[in-house]
């Protein structure tokens, strides 16, 4: 299992605010086929993430009417990673977490985004 995280992660990475409703997660996520955002404060810091699974299990648990916004179903903390990772360390982080996708962070910046898929496509394709 070769290679750094740098190799393989997604470079244009999708952000949503805190005070994003779950509708505008949900058409965000669908039209740009994304199975997470990270999710920034007014600053710009990443405080948390919204996943796939984040949104389902919101409206499996929904009683409430009014409006629900990303910082009320965020996942956090987030578990980042800097690039120069080695792609095992990495896996092994997702297992021990149980998570699908790490942030990849630079200098106090996110630069990158790697999920399971991006490491499955890496090894099987090339």
């Amino acid at each position: 299992m070769d290679g750094t995280v740098e190799e393989i992660m997604t470079t244009a990475v999708v952000c949503a605010k805190t005070d994003y409703s779950v509708k505008e997660l949900m058409e965000i996520m669908d039209r740009e086929e994304l199975h997470c955002m990270p999710i920034i404060d007014c600053e710009g810091f990443c405080v948390g993430i919204v996943s796939g699974a984040d949104l389902i299990r919101w409206h499996k648990i929904r009683k409430r009417s009014t409006e629900v916004y990303a910082h009320e179903i965020l996942s956090h903390p987030v578990i980042t990673v800097s690039p120069q990772i080695e792609l095992k360390d990495a896996v092994k982080l997702m297992i021990s977490n149980n998570i699908h996708h790490l942030l990849v962070m630079e200098s106090g910046e996110l630069i990158g985004i790697v999920s399971v898929m991006d490491v499955l496509k890496h090894f099987i394709l090339d």
